[in-house]
Order: structure tokens, then sequence, then C-alpha cells
């Protein structure tokens, strides 16, 4: 029971942070919204438009949204009334009594703003002037700009277009960006004739064939050195069969040592390049056992006036 009641304990204290914050959020919003009003009361639309905005960024309440677009177009921003009129208008919870009035006033914006019409594949993102927008194509209402030059970016995945349009208030410009299709989805009857899949050995991957053509070569200088450490070994041996280090001094004594200091050296190369090579081209070997390759073959039959065929297609 103790146990119990510790964990309710925990979960509450983690849970009362989010309530607060929460319940912070909504008390700001809530000053910033009345703020709103009281500038609005006393002629100060500027102001109220800054408070409306702030509180809309936090609540994303309906209300507080058309009294925003209300101080916009008071305090003469067009495009952002306009914007704001119409995202009022598409959102479920705002007052149904205010949309006539929401529709009358977006016409009225209509004639100070240009409405730009984006032509362009289903899901592709869109900016306008490095912003992104809010919805990704196609969008719900026009695009709405003031006077000027704009430019207009889409993005499907890599591919991207863009172009600059010039602005006329109460003009209607369409443009179209071909950034090509989004995938389509394959669902199973949307599938042609039957394929089948099986392996196949050749040709191997590139990858698998460098790797061993170095595992080769390392191979190769193994055997080189071998046979020089061989070679310099015997030549060592034939000196010392000799005694020739009976004096010190002697060159012949010089050259037993050089020869055996030769001899180790290339047996280490030589042994570096067998293990290194070996473990190289059986990595090449492995790696060109494992790697998928894959054909497809698909056989269907072709039924014509007096005959029967088969037609055989497939991606190698």
């Amino acid at each position: 029971m103790k146990s119990f009641l510790k964990h309710i304990t925990i979960a509450a204290l983690c849970l009362a942070p989010s309530i607060a914050y929460a319940q912070n959020a909504s008390t700001m919003a809530d000053a910033r919204f009345h703020e709103g009003l009281a500038f609005v009361q006393a002629g100060q639309y500027e102001q109220a438009r800054l408070a409306f905005a702030q509180a809309y960024a936090i609540s994303k309440d309906p209300t507080t949204l058309w009294n925003l677009a209300l101080a916009e177009m008071k305090t003469n921003h067009p495009v952002d009334a306009i914007r704001h009129f119409r995202q009022f208008k598409r959102d479920p919870k705002a007052n149904a009594q205010d949309i006539p009035t929401c529709t009358s006033l977006i016409e009225r914006m209509e004639a100070q703003t240009c409405h730009v019409i984006v032509k362009t594949a289903p899901g592709a993102e869109i900016t306008v002037d490095g912003e992104r927008w809010s919805e990704e194509a196609p969008t719900s209402d026009p695009i709405d700009v003031s006077e000027g030059v704009h430019t207009i970016r889409v993005q499907l995945g890599t591919r991207w277009a863009s172009k600059d349009i010039e602005g006329v208030k109460g003009q209607e410009v369409t443009i179209t960006l071909d950034v090509g299709e989004a995938p389509q989805e394959h669902h199973d009857h949307d599938v042609g004739p039957p394929t089948h899949d099986r392996t196949k050995m050749f040709p191997p991957p590139t990858g698998a064939m460098i790797l061993g053509g170095v595992g080769l070569v390392g191979v190769g200088l193994g055997v080189g050195f071998g046979l020089a450490s061989s070679s310099a070994g015997s030549d060592a041996q034939t000196l010392a069969d000799k005694k020739v280090c009976a004096n010190a001094a002697s060159p012949d004594c010089a050259s037993l040592q050089s020869k055996n200091d030769t001899a180790k050296q290339d047996g280490v190369i030589s042994t570096i390049g067998y293990v290194g090579g070996g473990a190289l081209v059986a990595g090449g070997i492995i790696w060109w056992l494992v790697a998928p390759r894959h054909e497809e073959v698909a056989v269907a039959p072709s039924v014509g006036r007096g005959s029967a065929t088969l037609t055989l297609s497939g991606r190698f």
C-alpha cells in the first residue's frame, strides 16, 4: 500500500509542472486578449494588434484570431488580415454567425491584395519569399501577397522549382511549377502479372571485385617477399657455414648480418601480405555471395483469335 501511494505521489509531482504550465499559458493568453480589447476601446489599434497576435500564438482560439484580423485591417495590414480572415473561415470552432461578415471582409481585402494560385504536385511544400506556407499543395485558398515582386518556391522530395511573380492589387495570378508527382502507393489490385524473384550469382558487385582484387595484390606481395626472404636466408646460411664471423670486422661477416636482417624484414612483409591479402580475398568472396541481386520475370498469357501465346518480360 505504501508503495502504491508512493507511485501516486511521484506521478502527481511529475504532472504538476505540466498542469501549471498549461494554466500559466492560458492565463497569459487571456491577459493578452483582454489587453487587446482595452487597446481597441482606447482606439490604439496597433497595440491591440500586437496583443491579439501574442494571445493567438498561445491559445489558437478562433475568437482571438477574429479580433486579430480586424485589428490588422484597421492598421492597414491587408495581407495579414485577409490570410487570417480566411483562416478563421476554415476553423471548425469559429462562430457561425461571424462567417457571413468574414466572407464580406475577405471580398473587401481582395481588392487590396494579389492572389496567387499555385498549380503543382499534391503534397509539395510551398514557400513565399522564403517563408513556409501553412499548407502543402493544393492550398485551400489562393496565396495572398502584397504589391511588388514575390518568389514562390515549391519542393517535393529533392525536386524543386521557383518563380517570381509581380503582385498587383486585385489581380489573381495562376502559376504552374513542375516538380513531378509524389510516389504512388502500390496495392495488390494494381499489380500486373505475377513475378518470380530469384537470386543471380552474376555479375558480382563492383565493391566485391575491388576488394578481392586488392586482396590478390596483397597475396602476390606476400609471395614475392616470401621468395626474397627465403633467398636472403639461404645466402646467410651459406655465409654462416663458412664461419665468416670468426673475424667480426670482416666484410663477409657484415654481409651475413645484412642478409639476416633482410631475410627477417622480408619475412615480416610476406606474412602481412599473406594474412591481409587472404582476409581481403575472403571478404570479397563473402560479399559476392551474400549481396542481393535479383531478376524479375513476368509470364503473362496472351490469347488472340485462333492463337494463344505466352509473353515473357523482365528486369535484370
